[in-house]
């Protein structure tokens, strides 16, 4: 049974759709394209319709990967949960066995055996889409060092858990800080410890609540930068839910101008609003 989600959940993967179908119409002229899917969940989702009673199916991103046009060579989809896996595994089931394969276990784990199947100079994407802290740091390491220079790096589209996560691991209250769990997440996921910096500066009343924000996002953007995603090519998108409170932020990094320019396209544009045509400008 698909997971019921709000309209946040559909704008999340409308993105992701609309920059996959630019990106296979921008590699085209690869032999081979790969997709990686580090939380791939169930493959459906249930979304609630504003308002209403009702619910609408959509795909989720493993449906969404698997759709694209010029197809990817082959997709890989890591799910911890072995319902979810089973589940998945039932709704690809139409599909051709040799452009797929799901792998259970923890996406942290695993990563690294399913990079070694990805050829180094083939393009690459990987989407990473946690609930919470489930990704940690040295898996976006890992994928990012993949390929070697001058091949152009595996693209990101992660979800960067700020306002659904880790402004409860940082309160303002500081009697409900907990450092030793904070620390052990938060020296997980993000690239070093300098957010220690960032809170010390918003419990002395120092940062307001955006800046605090805004220091932790470019703690991660610039580890992104010191992995080798160019100046320039890093954007982030806000995701807000339906009565417009901050959820979490969409991080893609490249080092290629084209999926630079693509990504910037489809961030700018308010798709649930029912702006769909792009790709007559990519080719």
């Amino acid at each position: 049974m698909a997971r019921i989600s709000k309209l946040h959940t559909k704008e999340k993967l409308t993105l992701l759709e609309k920059y996959l179908q630019g990106y296979v119409t921008a590699t085209k002229g690869a032999i081979e394209r790969y997709y990686i899917d580090a939380l791939a969940g169930d493959g459906q989702c249930e979304i609630e319709i504003p308002d209403t009673s009702r619910t609408q199916t959509v795909n989720g991103s493993p449906l969404i990967a698997m759709n694209i046009k010029p197809e990817f060579t082959k997709c890989f989809f890591i799910e911890i949960d072995l319902e979810k896996v089973e589940a998945l595994n039932k709704l690809l089931g139409d599909f051709p066995r040799d452009r797929y394969q799901v792998k259970p276990g923890n996406c942290n784990l695993v990563i690294t055996e399913i990079l070694a199947k990805i050829p180094q100079k083939a393009p690459c994407f990987a989407f990473l889409d946690p609930e919470e802290f489930e990704v940690n740091w040295s898996t976006i390491e890992a994928i990012a060092t993949h390929k070697k220079f001058p091949q152009n790096k595996i693209e990101l589209l992660i979800l960067f858990p700020y306002n659904m996560g880790i402004t409860r691991l940082l309160p303002y209250d500081r009697k409900k800080f907990n450092e030793e769990t904070a620390t052990a997440t938060l020296s997980r996921i993000l690239p070093d410890n300098s957010w220690v910096d960032v809170y010390k500066d918003r419990i002395k009343g120092r940062l307001k609540p955006r800046d605090a924000k805004k220091r932790i996002m470019n703690i991660y953007i610039n580890g992104l930068k010191g992995l080798g995603y160019k100046q320039g090519f890093i954007y982030s998108r806000l995701i807000k839910s339906t009565l417009g409170r901050p959820l979490y932020d969409m991080i893609f990094a490249t080092d290629h101008p084209l999926g630079a320019k693509i990504m910037k396209y489809v961030f700018d544009k308010d798709w649930i609003g029912g702006q769909t045509s792009f790709l007559d400008k990519l080719t």
